[in-house]
């Protein structure tokens, strides 16, 4: 239950934000399956799988105690993408480890 209101927390603190009406509003959520440099895959709450592409202009937010640079497989993400041809490009995210303390945003 924890877990289901930290990714709420994260996903309400992204959407009521400036920043999270700035892009095309799509935005991918879920739990990192994959990841490598150029690439991570999100199991979403629905059971399905989608793939974002990461570049050197895609930011990081790390809601962990103490805060991690990049996320890894586990991490709960919201990430705000913009469609391209390839498939989704990753612009903003923001991520927390199931289980850690979610920082508040205030």
């Amino acid at each position: 239950m924890r877990n289901v209101l930290a990714l709420l927390i994260v996903c309400f603190s992204i959407l009521f934000t400036s920043s999270g009406w700035t892009h095309e509003g799509i935005h991918v959520m879920g739990i990192v399956t994959a990841i490598d440099a150029n690439h991570l895959d999100v199991k979403t709450p629905q059971g399905g799988t989608v793939s974002v592409t990461l570049t050197d202009k895609t930011t990081f937010a790390s809601k962990n105690t103490p805060p991690t640079p990049r996320p890894k497989v586990g991490d709960r993400v919201v990430i705000d993408v913009v469609k391209d041809g390839n498939g989704l490009k990753a612009l903003e995210m923001e991520f927390s480890t199931p289980g850690d303390k979610v920082k508040s945003s205030k």
